[in-house]
């Protein structure tokens, strides 16, 4: 398994500016090397809420990652429908197990 260390260097190299997350049990350990390595984290209640926020910070200039569990995947399906697919967003994305 990787370490939040880890991670965040290879978001910082990717030009990631914020993370967009569910805190789970599974990526969740990551979450204090992402912040500490100055990447803004934005917690949200709802994975499905985590694509619009993070269409939200693409729209105005950032570049957001949504980082959550598969199952929260699952439920996101009609969110994640309509930032990918309708509006053609790049939103890329780790999923978690």
């Amino acid at each position: 398994m990787f370490t939040g260390t880890e991670i965040a260097s290879l978001l910082k190299r990717c030009g990631i500016s914020h993370v967009v997350t569910v805190p789970d049990s599974t990526v969740g350990p990551w979450q204090d090397g992402i912040a500490g390595a100055g990447i803004v984290l934005v917690r949200v209640c709802r994975e499905g809420e985590a694509w619009a926020v993070a269409a939200g910070l693409h729209l105005g200039g950032a570049t957001p990652l949504v980082m959550i569990q598969c199952t929260g995947l699952f439920e996101s399906g009609d969110a994640l429908r309509n930032i990918l697919h309708d509006w053609k967003l790049p939103i890329p994305s780790i999923i978690g197990y």
